[in-house]
């Protein structure tokens, strides 16, 4: 009987491990894959003068706003993140539970705040601004960063459809 309870207790401490292991796995993946774009876009959004100014009316906003908006956010999004599974991994059942009800609402909003955002983005870099007065560096990066912005949402979309 006390096998049978050692082997119970040893799976059981096995099944937390590669939980544990998953979602630190989960974090570290999305923190390389978001904090170069994160980092970038504060780094242009607070340090180029060549053409984050330039206003992009009608929409009243600058690509210095839409760079710094963006890179605060995600540094947002990766708070949360981190938060929630520490939650996940030494919170109680009834943390937990709150933790993915509200986890689940605030996936829901930012993805379609960053979808919005990405495109107004897109629409102030390419249709309302004259980027032709932006350095190469800014140009190609912003350029790059909106590509890559786009396909994780559209990603990120087709998945949870699949998941339906």
């Amino acid at each position: 009987m006390e096998d049978i309870e050692n082997q119970l207790s040893n799976l059981m401490n096995n099944k937390n491990k590669q939980r544990q292991t998953l979602l630190i796995t989960i974090f570290i993946v999305l923190f390389i894959i978001c904090f170069p774009t994160m980092l970038c876009d504060l780094y242009y959004g607070h340090t180029d003068k060549s053409c984050v100014l330039n206003s992009a009316q009608p929409l009243n906003l600058t690509l210095k706003d839409y760079l710094l908006v963006s890179g605060y956010f995600t540094l947002g999004e990766l708070t949360l993140l981190f938060t929630y599974i520490i939650i996940l991994l030494y919170g109680n059942e009834f943390g937990i539970t709150w933790a993915t009800f509200f986890g689940t609402i605030l996936i829901v909003l930012a993805y379609i705040y960053a979808v919005v955002w990405n495109i107004i983005g897109g629409v102030i870099f390419f249709g309302y601004m004259d980027n032709t007065t932006c350095s190469n560096s800014l140009f190609n990066y912003v350029f790059a960063s909106l590509i890559i912005k786009y396909v994780f949402c559209f990603v990120s979309s087709s998945q949870s459809k699949n998941n339906d």
